[in-house]
């Protein structure tokens, strides 16, 4: 059973995201959302997800603090947060993992990209 959390302040950005994962990642069973980095902080604290999709331009505590939170205060824990930022020169979305032992850049074109690099 896989946990998602998507965190983002733009409600059509979290239901889009959501509606492709439910419809090409049969392994999500779990999905829960968050409108900041601050309840997405909490819902982690809490959901224990397996991979939290951060926007990274929130109102409050933004995406990369907020991964920076969550590892800090759950080192044990196995959530990787996927950080994506769509604003990009070119229009190309970049997404970064937090882990431990690896944190890379990589371009992606579509959520099953994501999905690759996060599970």
């Amino acid at each position: 059973m896989i946990k998602l959390l998507i965190a983002d302040d733009e409600k059509i950005e979290r239901d889009a995201l959501r509606y492709i994962v439910q419809k090409g990642c049969a392994s999500i069973d779990e999905i829960e959302e968050a409108v900041n980095g601050r309840e997405a902080f909490e819902k982690s604290l809490r959901f224990h997800p397996d991979i939290i999709f951060l926007d990274i331009k929130m109102p409050g505590l933004n995406g990369i603090e907020s991964a920076r939170q969550i590892r800090k205060s759950i080192p044990h824990a196995k959530a990787r947060c996927v950080i994506n930022a769509n604003a990009l020169p070119g229009g190309n979305s970049t997404v970064r993992t937090m882990e431990p032992r690896r944190n890379t850049n990589r371009p992606v074109s579509t959520i099953n990209r994501i999905m690759k690099v996060a599970i």
